[in-house]
């Protein structure tokens, strides 16, 4: 019995293991498309053009992208507050190590980040699976209605306005449906609900501790200051992103317009986030990718826009994990010491 059991989960494991090589075989497939594409003799110009640069460009570029690393981590930082109060540096260092660690497969940041705040911070594994859904549904809620109403046909000027109402509403929605099901009076209903359902698995699930530390994803996305600062933070964030992609368009000789920035800025990083084989690769693709179908003046030289923002991005993102990494590992030490003299 044990053999066949053990047998039955051997291939289980290695279809993921085989999954993930794939997807990163995809993901260096489509970055070496975008060079392939980017270096083509109709668009070697823009080297020409990254040469003679203003320094000042450049330097935003890369600013930018540092940016990033910080708003991404006010969303998290908010996002606990009703569970846990965790310094702001602190969970700054974590989200510049789990971003760098984003760019390889088996999602190697997600599991980083469950690490640290389990061992080191002593939040139950329930509820960092509950805060990292809440920070991902803060995604969607930003970035789905920029998606949507692109896809809609609507890219011109009004995109954004338009866009930015949807999220809102969506975002008052969605905090209002969390805070119902919140605190002891939402955990009363949870329960009052799965023992209407009349499924003893569900049932006898609702109530046990494992749900209960779950539950407190609901007060994150329910609480109004700790939801609505993340939405705020998020939205700094897209707006970082789309402006990476402006700036490096004119870098490079393209007139890129706010509204498919923002559209292209959403494409990179949402693709970036969600991808289960790492960012390398999938983003600067679906970026390229979605230059090509809003048909940007310039077409695929669009590739080199996407690389450059690849390369801005990375210098930022390791330089700030690796100082992450050495801040938490001198923290970490603090801990221990403290604990052993306790």
């Amino acid at each position: 019995m044990s053999t066949n059991g053990h047998g039955n989960r051997a291939p289980r494991g290695w279809r993921g293991v085989a999954i993930q090589v794939v997807g990163l075989a995809v993901g260096l497939a489509l970055l070496g498309w975008c060079v392939s594409v980017a270096l083509r003799p109709e668009n070697r110009d823009q080297l020409g053009r990254l040469r003679e640069a203003p320094p000042w460009m450049i330097a935003g570029v890369v600013g930018l992208s540092a940016g990033s690393l910080v708003f991404n981590a006010a969303v998290f930082w908010s996002l606990i507050r009703p569970a846990r109060k965790l310094g702001f540096g602190h969970v700054l260092a974590v989200n510049c190590v789990a971003t760098c660690l984003a760019y390889l497969p088996f999602k190697l940041s997600l599991v980083f980040r469950f690490f640290v705040h389990r061992v080191r911070d002593g939040i139950p594994v329930p509820t960092i699976a509950a805060w990292v859904a809440a920070a991902g549904m803060s995604l969607v809620v930003v970035c789905g209605p920029v998606a949507g109403v692109a896809a809609l046909g609507l890219r011109g000027v009004a995109l954004i306005p338009v866009a930015a109402g949807v999220a809102v509403a969506v975002a008052w929605g969605v905090s209002a449906a969390a805070r119902a099901f919140a605190g002891s009076g939402g955990m009363a209903r949870i329960r009052c609900l799965s023992s209407g359902l009349g499924i003893v698995m569900i049932d006898r699930a609702a109530r046990t501790r494992t749900f209960e530390h779950l539950q407190a994803g609901f007060g994150m996305v329910g609480e109004r200051f700790p939801w609505w600062a993340a939405i705020a933070f998020r939205a700094g964030d897209l707006a970082v992103q789309s402006a990476r992609f402006w700036i490096a368009a004119r870098i490079l000789g393209l007139e890129l317009d706010i509204a498919p920035a923002v559209v292209l800025g959403v494409t990179y990083y949402a693709l970036g986030a969600a991808s289960p084989s790492g960012a390398i690769g999938i983003r600067e693709g679906g970026a390229t990718g979605v230059a090509a179908l809003l048909h940007l003046d310039g077409g695929g030289s669009y590739a080199g826009v996407t690389l450059l923002v690849s390369a801005a991005d990375a210098v930022p993102t390791v330089l700030a994990a690796m100082s992450g990494a050495l801040l938490l590992r001198r923290w970490g030490t603090r801990v221990d010491r403290t604990r052993a003299s306790g």
